[in-house]
């Protein structure tokens, strides 16, 4: 087991006001003053831990959920999580993604693959699996399904639709919501200022 140092890359205090509220609902506005509901406080990516790992694990694969997988497993106290990521750009839409959550912090092994800055990604968590719960839900879908990939795990059913997907329990229908909002709020078009 590898142990992560929490040293965790500064950001400006507006990014980490973001960070911090990527889980906010909008409520509304009135009298100029907006109403926001925060469901849950993000945690910092810690992008130097997270390419180091990368770099342990020989991280090739374009697999979110084997990379985080593979580095589960070397990590010691991780908790892998299944969710959704978003960012500003294409696909303008978020995307299903795994990563590994500490207390503190979050380490995302895919990072070098992503081809974003640490500081524009949005994480959003719908299931989260310590290492022993994780390698028996694996065994458990092997054993069940042979013929698919035992990755990602999507929770028991009754499942949600999301997108055009149906797959994973309410859970995932809230953070694919939760990050279908941050999309659109990162991929809003500017008005240009004709002055």
């Amino acid at each position: 087991m590898i142990k992560v140092t929490p040293k965790i890359r500064r950001v400006n205090s507006a990014i980490a006001v973001s960070l911090m509220l990527a889980h906010t609902t909008f409520i509304g506005c009135n009298k100029n003053i907006c109403n926001l509901r925060v469901n849950i406080l993000n945690k910092p990516l810690d992008e130097a831990n997270s390419i180091s790992t990368a770099n342990q694990i020989d991280s090739k694969t374009k697999s979110p959920f084997d990379t985080a997988y593979k580095a589960a497993l070397i990590l010691k106290d991780a908790v892998y999580v299944q969710g959704f990521l978003g960012f500003q750009g294409q696909p303008f839409r978020p995307i299903e993604h795994s990563w590994i959550e500490f207390d503190d912090r979050i380490i995302d092994p895919n990072l070098p693959h992503l081809g974003k800055k640490a500081a524009d990604l949005h994480y959003f968590p719908a299931q989260k699996l310590t290492v022993k719960k994780l390698k028996a839900e694996i065994e458990e879908a092997k054993e069940d399904y042979p013929d698919d990939e035992p990755l990602p795990i999507y929770g028991s059913q009754p499942y949600e639709y999301y997108g055009d997907v149906m797959l994973g329990g309410k859970e995932y229908l809230k953070a694919y919501e939760a990050a279908v909002a941050k999309c659109k709020e990162l991929n809003h078009p500017q008005s240009k200022n004709l002055n």
